[in-house]
């Protein structure tokens, strides 16, 4: 009994588990999003999403291969997972982007952490050994706030996303929306525009 009850709590986690990154994955982050999200609405806590997508990964694979993409990925999963906090939540949502949700933490607190990100990645030295070449790996991130409705909440933590991409990529994004509550509610310091 005891063997078989390990063998299923095994299956169990891999179920949920990247098996690459070894994050939690895509059915994960779903499952927590709806908990986080009834948590919020009955504690009133803020909830921060953050999507981040590495940049030109695409050509990264074609041009260096497979196996250098892949390393690229565990590595900036592993920096993502040395930046997070014990309570936020972070997987690896699908292909090259990862999902971040920041519970209860404002909007100042998500770009905080998102920028941590993205200068650890950047300034981070990625090199292809097998072509004896320095690699350029960059991350783009859009972050939103939980306004009441799940999926205007994934929606504009996206769209924020592609407008980052927009932007000429490694940078960081807030939804517009997110950002005009967080300063009309003073928890988000000057007008310093959608980017950070």
């Amino acid at each position: 009994n005891q063997q078989l009850q390990r063998a299923n709590e095994i299956l169990a986690q891999l179920s949920i588990t990247d098996g690459l990154t070894r994050l939690h994955n895509h059915r994960f982050f779903q499952d927590q999003l709806a908990r986080e999200i009834k948590r919020c609405e009955r504690t009133g806590e803020p909830l921060g999403m953050i999507l981040a997508d590495i940049d030109d990964f695409k050509q990264l694979n074609d041009r260096y291969g497979h196996a250098t993409g892949d390393e690229v990925l565990v590595r900036i999963a592993g920096l993502m997972n040395e930046a997070i906090r014990e309570s936020d939540i972070l997987a690896r949502y699908g292909g090259e982007e990862f999902a971040i949700l920041t519970t209860g933490t404002d909007l100042e607190g998500a770009v905080t952490l998102a920028e941590k990100i993205r200068m650890r990645v950047s300034n981070e030295t990625w090199l292809c050994a097998e072509e004896q070449e320095t690699l350029g790996v960059t991350v783009s991130m859009g972050i939103a706030v939980y306004r009441g409705e799940r999926k205007a909440f994934f929606r504009d933590a996206d769209r924020a996303l592609y407008e980052a991409k927009g932007q000429g990529k490694n940078c960081v994004v807030v939804d517009a929306e997110s950002q005009r509550i967080a300063q009309a509610r003073g928890l988000l310091a000057g007008d310093r525009g959608s980017s950070f």
